[in-house]
């Protein structure tokens, strides 16, 4: 996202609730994973035209910005580190 952000072809960026917030996930190596649940979404410029200026990013509804404060929580409890931001 940051390098078609970079190139001036995204519009828009915004979140979408995805499968929900994991603490003790494992993938299929079986390491352990935690995720906010959210989807980060990219709106390209008709054409990958570039953009005249930087995708304008929307903000979080109320309910994804207070899922966000109880996963936060919830992770410091459990003692995880912050997940890397979108």
């Amino acid at each position: 996202m940051r390098d078609l952000a970079a190139a001036r072809v995204v519009t828009e960026i915004y979140d979408v609730t995805g499968v929900g917030p994991t603490l003790f996930g494992r993938n299929g190596g079986g390491d352990p994973y935690y995720t906010d649940g959210e989807l980060r979404i990219g709106v390209i410029s008709p054409g990958a035209v570039p953009a005249d200026g930087p995708p304008r990013v929307l903000p979080d509804p109320p309910v994804v910005a207070a899922k966000d404060a109880l996963f936060s929580a919830a992770k410091g409890l459990v003692g995880q580190d912050a997940p890397p931001q979108h």
